[in-house]
């Protein structure tokens, strides 16, 4: 479709809202994001997910938006959504089950593009793409 997803950082272990997630570990991922200028109508926090090297994913892998008001009072500016053509960089948070042997080299980005009818004609299969990462610091 076009996207672009970078991850620059990666901070394990952000720590939970009172009452909320236990037994899972909240990851945050910095992302550098441009959303396609053809085929999109933006992108946002749910577009990619870190998951464990075993690829173990749960709903609660998915990004979400309940950890944002914390995010930015801890100096994590949140990746807002990212319009047609547009990029940006932010900070979006997972809530990631069955992490707590993961090294901080086992983890892999993954996107799944969703199959398409173009206007005009065509289609676009879907497609799922993962790309394992390290990241320093």
């Amino acid at each position: 479709m076009r996207e672009s997803f970078t991850a620059t950082q990666l901070l394990r272990n952000f720590p939970r809202l009172e009452g909320r997630d236990e037994g899972r570990e909240i990851v945050l991922l910095k992302l550098k994001v441009t959303a396609s200028d053809k085929y999109t109508g933006g992108v946002d926090c749910s577009a990619v997910k870190p998951l464990t090297k075993t690829h173990e994913e749960t709903y609660e892998s998915n990004g979400t938006t309940v950890y944002d008001a914390a995010m930015a009072k801890a100096g994590y500016p949140v990746l807002e959504r990212v319009s047609k053509g547009e990029s940006a960089e932010g900070w979006c948070a997972y809530v990631v089950q069955n992490s707590e042997d993961t090294a901080d080299g086992d983890w892999v980005l993954y996107h799944k593009r969703l199959a398409a009818t173009i206007n005009g004609g065509g289609t676009i299969e879907a497609k799922e793409f993962t790309v394992p990462f390290k990241l320093k610091g």
